[in-house]
């Protein structure tokens, strides 16, 4: 199955489409415009914007997907709460970064992070001592 890149940020570059690419295979890319209006909750605004990626509740629960999260940490924050309660698990997260050997301005696929591995991971952590 195609993976599913839910990006709530700039679009891709082809470059950027190459390196996912190569890393995980053909994959599709959604791009979710954000605009949160003034005097909106975070939580609606994050429920709104998961709902028009346009996946059915079989797709949240079995697509494979990636996600390119906001500029806004709050919002970023919001998304991943209510994006774990529809899938069950945490998606892998894509980090652009500005191309420090790049032209000015340009972005690379800096790394992908398995969110779902830190969670089983810090979950051995919780009766250690402090």
């Amino acid at each position: 199955m195609t993976a599913l890149i839910l990006n709530f940020s700039h679009p891709l570059t082809p470059r950027q489409q190459q390196d996912l690419g190569e890393r995980f295979g053909p994959a599709e890319e959604r791009r979710i415009p954000v605009h949160v209006p003034d005097g909106q909750s975070l939580k609606d605004a994050a429920r709104g914007l998961l709902d028009r990626a346009d996946l059915t509740s079989e797709e949240w629960q079995t697509r494979p997907l990636l996600l390119i999260v906001p500029g806004l940490a709050p919002l970023t924050a919001c998304l991943l709460a209510d994006l774990h309660g529809r899938c069950g698990y945490f998606p892998g997260l894509v980090v652009i970064r500005p191309d420090p050997e790049g032209i000015p301005g340009t972005f690379h696929v800096s790394e992908t992070v398995n969110l779902q591995e830190i969670r089983q991971g810090s979950r051995s952590r919780r009766d250690e001592p402090v």
